[in-house]
């Protein structure tokens, strides 16, 4: 028997009508975007098995070393990294946890340190992905999908891999500013919205000083200018109530930050060094821009000065259409930022590239390397995406009847570039992986019962992540202790007793006997020599931690 109350209004059996007046039962969230669902799920995926390959063609350093004793320490107990001389970052909202949280599973291992920065770079393509598609739909939300994820698969081989998908720098902050502006681009503007936004904010900037300069800062003037705006029209400030709200929440995020660090310290935890910034004269300007200009080659894979030849120099010139386009769309931005029209994230994202560009120019930060700008890479993709999707055919063409033609061949040309995108990724994916670095000398120490030592910077913690922290190697340079990324009691004679020395020929020395010449000046005539590959390991029979007198960083 047919039960009348099932008819559905939609022409689907099996649902039922609403009664006279009565609404119709509101759809769940995720109705309409499964495909987007799983696009994006599959997307991720495939992303993060690409990057994890990428991430292995470059070995792991002892910065990222440093890291993962770092968070092996958090694991077991130490919250607040008692003890520990961190760097100028500290990374204890980001990085630090998320390699504590990997470590138990993995242990100590410098496995670790691939996972985590696959797992960091594919968060961040997804989610510029994710901002870029904004409440676009069809075709427009498949453009500024594809165009964001196109420049984002930038990772070049060697140098480009290492500041993107495996060097612990700043690429990890853009996880929590790409979610903080992806909330303000979908929520609707409600104070809690503000707030949860400048919790975001504090969080990220007490894992990552950086934060503010594409956060903070940005999120103020951009909301701070549109509130002036309407105070010069005389229009109603209602209006604008959640701008002043989001202006007061992201300039006490730092604020609150701050604090927080200091509360830290305050309890007992770790020591930070202070940011090396200072601005650098006009006679030097020239210089800094043509770092500036190499930098921004290496995020966006256009790095011609490494790859001069043969297919890698192919390969940058094809990045380099990505980078030009993501520069056209920062200026597209820059346009359109004092218009009523702009959109509130694309104003912060365009203040945050050019604030962090500028700064980087003009101050000594150009001299580190590319990671202090690993930001602009995410955003400048995100807004390339959005602004691309709004150009239109001049009027000209549309006259000519030539604007359909002319979007089928950007179409097709758009096409091919991410066909070549994605050739260069599986080129490199397709590289055997980096050597084992210090693999053999950890396992050539452990074999031979040498368990606690000093050695340079760039091979002491590698050698204790690779041993699983059974063979410890501290670092030390000219001598002294090298507190960076260190716990100062490593170095205590009355608890740790350091037997051996490494050091590497053509790097610390230019030759075998001039480092036994060194270190036998400093510490007298050692009691056996093992030369290993690059390596030359002077074992003692007293504590050299007795003889290392001051320290730096």
């Amino acid at each position: 028997m047919r039960n009348d109350s099932v008819a559905v209004a939609s022409g689907r059996p099996g649902a039922s009508r609403p009664e006279a007046g009565e609404e119709p039962p509101a759809r769940p969230w995720y109705a309409g975007k499964r495909a987007w669902i799983v696009g994006f799920a599959a997307a991720a995926a495939l992303l993060y098995v690409a990057f994890l390959r990428l991430s292995w063609t470059y070995q792991v350093n002892s910065d990222g070393a440093n890291i993962d004793l770092m968070a092996w320490d958090m694991l077991h107990g130490n919250w607040l990294l008692h003890g520990w001389d961190t760097f100028d970052v500290p990374y204890l909202t980001t990085e630090v946890p998320q390699y504590a949280l990997l470590e138990a599973i993995f242990g100590l291992t410098p496995v670790v340190t691939h996972v985590a920065a696959a797992m960091t770079y594919t968060l961040s393509v997804l989610l510029a992905m994710i901002l870029a598609k904004g409440t676009a739909t069809g075709r427009t939300a498949l453009i500024r999908v594809l165009v964001t994820g196109g420049i984002m698969l930038a990772p070049q081989y060697n140098h480009g891999v290492f500041i993107l998908v495996l060097s612990v720098g700043h690429i990890g902050a853009s996880v929590p500013l790409l979610l903080t502006l992806l909330i303000l681009d979908r929520a609707r503007p409600r104070w809690y919205i503000a707030m949860l936004a400048g919790a975001l904010l504090a969080w990220a900037t007490m894992g990552d000083s950086l934060t503010y300069v594409l956060g903070s800062v940005p999120i103020a003037v951009a909301c701070l200018y549109r509130v002036g705006r309407e105070v010069v029209a005389r229009r109603s400030l209602a209006a604008v109530k959640f701008e002043s709200l989001l202006a007061v929440s992201a300039v006490v995020s730092i604020g609150v930050a701050e604090a927080g660090l200091r509360v830290v310290r305050a309890l007992g935890g770790f020591h930070l060094y202070p940011v090396q910034f200072q601005f650098m004269g006009v006679r030097e300007l020239e210089y800094h821009l043509s770092l500036t200009w190499r930098a921004l080659l290496i995020l966006y894979g256009a790095d011609y000065y490494h790859h001069q030849q043969g297919i890698w120099l192919a390969a940058a010139a094809l990045h380099f259409g990505g980078m030009a386009l993501a520069a056209w769309a920062v200026a597209w931005g820059v346009w359109r930022y004092f218009r009523p029209s702009a959109e509130l994230v694309e104003q912060v994202m365009v203040g945050g590239v050019v604030l962090n560009v500028l700064l980087f120019a003009t101050s000594n930060v150009a001299k580190m390397d590319a990671h202090e700008l690993a930001i602009v890479l995410p955003f400048s993709a995100a807004l390339a995406g959005r602004a691309v999707a709004r150009v239109r055919a001049p009027g000209w063409l549309t006259a000519r009847g030539l604007a359909v033609p002319a979007r089928r061949v950007a179409a097709a040309l758009g096409i091919a570039a991410l066909a070549g995108y994605l050739a260069c990724l599986i080129g490199t994916d397709t590289l055997p992986p980096a050597g084992p670095g210090q693999a053999q000398l950890a396992a050539f120490l452990k074999a031979n019962n040498l368990t606690y030592g000093i050695a340079g910077y760039w091979e002491a913690s590698m050698v204790t992540v690779d041993t699983g922290d059974q063979v410890k190697v501290r670092a030390i340079t000219d001598f002294k202790k090298f507190l960076w990324g260190t716990k100062p009691a490593w170095y205590n004679a009355r608890t740790n007793r350091a037997t051996f020395i490494v050091e590497e020929k053509g790097y610390d020395f230019t030759s075998a006997a001039q480092a036994q010449a060194q270190v036998r000046a400093k510490f007298g005539k050692p009691a056996q020599v093992h030369v290993f590959g690059d390596y030359i390991v002077m074992v003692y029979s007293k504590n050299l931690l007795l003889s290392l007198h001051g320290s730096t960083f």
